[in-house]
């Protein structure tokens, strides 16, 4: 008995072999890589502002020390706004200085040479002036200090 022969299979042309990207697979590159930016820019923005307010509260709490240190000095009074600068920065009748000088946000904030880094508040709520050439807002009757967010920007 012969064996009976195979049947035959249909030959297939062979196509070329395939390069490149399909349009699903470039779509869903182009989906992953959308996602990353959506998450890591922001946090790359954050991360440049960080260092800038930590030195601005580090400042804020080197002038809230001074201007404790001299109120304990002068019988609870605040220094005068007038003299601000002056009498945290220089000795007076014995005492201080408190200061080497009066920091500026992070030194990025653009004033004159004349210019006061300090302006009073119009009100116990409202700071007077919202100029960027000023960095503190100081109240001398209660010796409140905050920084001017205008200046820092």
């Amino acid at each position: 008995m012969t064996p009976s022969p195979l049947p035959a299979v249909p030959h297939r042309p062979r196509t070329a072999t395939r390069s490149g990207l399909a349009l699903v697979e470039l779509a869903v590159i182009l989906v992953v890589l959308a996602v990353i930016a959506v998450v890591a820019v922001p946090r790359l923005g954050r991360a440049q502002a960080d260092p800038l307010n930590a030195t601005v509260r580090g400042d804020l709490a080197v002038l809230r020390n001074a201007i404790e240190l001299y109120a304990a000095d002068h019988d609870g009074a605040y220094p005068p706004i007038q003299d601000f600068e002056t009498v945290l920065t220089q000795p007076l009748n014995g005492q201080g200085p408190y200061l080497q000088a009066v920091p500026g946000l992070g030194d990025r904030s653009p004033r004159a040479q004349d210019a006061p880094r300090v302006a009073p508040f119009a009100s116990p709520h409202t700071p007077s002036d919202a100029s960027p050439t000023v960095a503190w807002f100081y109240d001398e009757r209660t010796g409140r200090i905050q920084p001017n967010i205008a200046a820092g920007r």
